[in-house]
């Protein structure tokens, strides 16, 4: 062990590998799960079924969510202050978001077929992973507070996910209580990313990150990491795929099992990520020998800017699937090769062309616009339930199963 690490820290730079990983997450995990669920393609395909459950599920939120946790070990805004700054922008970006995806395209619908739109409005108050991310942060500046160390925040995360996983299903008779609910614990709502149960990852990120900043032999580390992350993810898959056991439920056809998952399959998870860090090292170093670093500064494009590619290629796919009723295509591969061309341009030319400007726009009048998402997130909550009878959620399949 004493091989690893060192008593003074000795990475404290930004670590091109994990930026990599992110990368890879947004790209190929998240946008390519979203376009499957969007477009609707056949989940017998082999292709498809591996993008959204394996990358999609097993790889794409809890790297989303582990690797932010690593990577405030990492910031140079670490104070109490800045984390809970971070926490109200991240929320305000999130319901942005769910605004754009949800509420205006549902009210707007909802002005030809007011039985079916008026139901799916209640969708802009969802649990999405931005919501996570936010309160994350927010509990995240409280131990930064408290000077709580890292692996106390992840015993304590680890009380949360024990505890989530027993509050399962408390709820009240209000739906929009619910929602509120659910954004702590699993509620019967579009409860996706219940901080109790995914906090988890956020703090075992940390706790990495702190562990990574003292290893002084990175190829000496990876090579126990990278053995150890093959076994735990082949022996993960293999009681999914060939066992009746019913606590692992990332790969199941069950939602709710993977949203709501219990520590077990959190800790599970979280044994292989290393690896994932480890062989993103090897990529990272290979490159950096054989290619230019001009290439590693395009691969770490995205990460460097993954909430605007979430945020970007959700407008893209929901133009293409919904206004262009672009469902059953044929092709996945071509589908996630344009939708994420067109992202990574409009990305480019956002940072490029109109960044600086936006962010000193919202920077000078940044409490109104707050003020103003949060004030249209409670008026369209407002309208929808006043409107129908009926909720959807993802455990009724959205009112697909119900003839409107």
């Amino acid at each position: 062990m004493k091989t690893f690490f060192a008593q003074q820290e000795v990475n404290t730079g930004r670590q091109i590998e994990l930026d990599l990983l992110k990368s890879f997450t947004i790209i190929c995990c998240l946008i390519g799960a979203h376009i499957c669920d969007e477009f609707i393609f056949d989940f017998d395909n082999s292709l498809v079924w591996t993008q959204s459950y394996v990358f999609g599920r097993v790889l794409g939120a809890p790297i989303f969510m582990f690797s932010m946790g690593f990577t405030m070990m990492y910031t140079t805004h670490h104070t109490a202050g800045d984390m809970f700054w971070r926490a109200i922008k991240l929320l305000t970006f999130g319901q942005t978001l769910n605004i754009f995806r949800y509420a205006i395209p549902y009210y707007l619908g909802a002005q030809l077929d007011p039985a079916y739109y008026n139901p799916q409005q209640v969708l802009n108050f969802s649990s999405d992973i931005l919501q996570l991310a936010g309160l994350a942060f927010i509990v995240m500046a409280i131990t930064r507070a408290l000077k709580l160390s890292t692996a106390l925040t992840l015993l304590i995360a680890i009380g949360m996910s024990l505890l989530g996983t027993f509050l399962t299903g408390v709820e009240t008779n209000n739906y929009m209580v619910n929602q509120a609910l659910g954004l702590l614990w699993p509620t019967h709502t579009e409860s996706y990313y219940p901080l109790f149960n995914w906090f988890i990852f956020i703090a075992g990120g940390q706790w990495m990150g702190s562990i990574y900043r003292h290893i002084n032999n990175k190829k000496a580390f990876f090579s126990i990491a990278i053995p150890i992350g093959i076994f735990t993810i082949s022996a993960y898959f293999y009681l999914q795929l060939y066992t009746s056991q019913t606590y692992l439920g990332a790969l199941g056809d069950n939602l709710s099992r993977y949203c709501w998952l219990h520590l077990g399959e959190a800790l599970f998870i979280m044994s292989f990520i290393p690896m994932l860090i480890g062989i993103s090292y090897l990529i990272t170093t290979y490159i950096q020998h054989h290619l230019s670093e001009e290439v590693i500064t395009h691969l770490q494009f995205p990460s460097c800017h993954i909430n605007k590619y979430y945020s970007v290629s959700w407008g893209v796919i929901t133009i293409g699937s919904t206004m262009f009723n672009l469902h059953n295509t044929s092709d996945y591969m071509v589908t996630w090769m344009v939708c994420t061309l067109i992202t990574s341009m409009i990305v480019m030319v956002y940072v490029r062309h109109f960044e600086e400007w936006v962010d000193d726009f919202v920077g000078r009048y940044d409490w109104i616009f707050i003020m103003t998402v949060f004030a249209i997130t409670l008026y369209m909550a407002y309208y929808a339930y006043a409107t129908c009878e009926v909720m959807p959620n993802f455990l009724n399949n959205y009112l697909d199963n119900i003839k409107l």
